[in-house]
Formats: structure tokens, C-alpha cells, sequence
């Protein structure tokens, strides 16, 4: 019998060795990383620099990175009502979730089931432009971009187009000549930086340098 081959890593990923190494090496500590006494203040620092270990791989910084017990927890806390942003509070009264997703995103998370609507999507997974137009018309949602529609590109006389609240790009605008060229070659003056362990010349984050 052949081997089976696992595709689900959606799910559930096999551990690489190095994590498994590095989860059992945290689990030989014993101490509450909230205690200020040694064993708790031990934990507290291989929390912390596995904190900055993320941020650094992610170009974060580690007041940024925020641990979870799994991608449940993680979209509960992020659908909150009053979620804080850059260190500002900024309050949403709802929620807009298309109907294909997980179950701990159609609970709505903090938002109340009052303040959660369900925008249906296409046989294709993709949200259903005419129940967004309403939404967009009747001032449910306040705005919307969308670089993916459903055709592409939308006919000029696609009610979407008649909203002042809406922007749509086409999908493919990096599809030019002209935008490959310049892709290219951007991308050859980066690898050559790297290649002589100097600073790439177009870095989305050049934080990481100052680490």
C-alpha cells in the first residue's frame, strides 16, 4: 500500500523538528510567567524573546505580536467592536462577513448578533455583487475596495460603478510590459544588495536593519 499524503496543513501542519525541539525545551520550565519570583520571571523572558523572535521574522515590532491558543481565539479577539489600532481606539458598530467563512468568524466574535450581517457570495466563493451594491446604496457599509470581481473585468454599465463609495481596480494592473519590466528589475537590484550583504534598495520593511 502506498503511502498517504497529507494535504490538509490547513488545519493541522506537521511539527517541524526544530519547533518540537524548542516547545519541549519551554515545557522543562516550570513557572508562572505572571509570578515575579525566579521561576516565573524565567518564563516570562523565553515568552518575550520568543515575542521578538516573531516580530523580527515578520519585520513587527514585539508590542505588536500577540500569542493565541490557535486562529479561534485570534479571529474572537479581532472581531471586537472597539479593537485598538496603532495605540488609537476605533469603534465599529458592524460587521461584514461574506457567508463561506469559518465558523468562528460567522459568530460575529465580540460584535453582537444584531451588528453582524452576512453578505452572500457566487457558486465561485466570491461576494455576491449585487447584494454588495445594496449595501453599499442603502449606506450599510460605508465603503468598499475590490481588486477581484466576478466577471473580470466588470462591464462598464455594472451598477457598481454608478456608487461614489466604491473602488474598483482590475486585478491584473501589474500585467504590463511596462510593470514587468520595472518588477524585474527591481527585484534583480535586490538580489544583487543581497548577494553583496548590503541593504536592499527597495525593502517594504526597513526597520529590520536597525534590529
Amino acid at each position: 500500500m502506498a503511502d498517504r499524503a497529507y494535504f490538509d496543513w490547513n488545519a493541522t501542519a506537521p511539527l517541524r523538528q526544530e519547533a518540537r525541539e524548542a516547545m519541549w525545551a519551554a515545557l522543562a520550565l516550570t513557572g508562572n510567567a505572571s509570578s515575579i519570583h525566579a521561576e516565573g520571571r524565567a518564563a516570562r523572558r523565553l515568552i518575550e524573546q520568543a515575542r521578538e523572535d516573531v516580530a523580527r521574522l515578520t519585520g513587527a515590532e514585539g508590542k505588536n505580536v500577540t500569542f493565541t491558543s490557535g486562529a479561534t481565539e485570534a479571529n474572537a479577539l479581532a472581531l471586537t467592536p472597539a479593537i485598538e489600532i496603532g495605540g488609537r481606539r476605533e469603534p465599529r458598530d458592524r460587521l461584514f462577513i461574506s457567508a463561506i467563512e469559518h465558523p468562528s468568524v460567522l459568530s460575529g466574535g465580540r460584535f453582537s448578533a444584531g451588528h453582524v450581517e452576512v453578505l452572500p457570495v457566487t457558486s465561485d466563493g466570491v461576494v455576491d455583487l449585487d447584494a454588495l451594491y445594496e449595501a453599499l446604496k442603502e449606506g450599510r457599509i460605508f465603503g468598499a475596495g475590490l481588486d477581484v470581481t466576478e466577471p473580470e473585468p466588470l462591464p462598464p454599465d455594472h451598477s457598481l460603478f454608478t456608487l461614489d463609495n466604491i473602488i474598483i481596480m482590475p486585478h491584473i494592473a501589474s500585467a504590463s510590459k511596462t510593470a514587468r519590466d520595472k518588477m524585474s528589475w527591481i527585484a534583480a537590484k535586490n538580489l544583487i544588495a543581497g548577494l553583496k550583504g548590503e541593504h536592499l534598495p527597495n525593502c517594504v520593511n526597513p526597520q529590520v536593519y536597525s534590529r
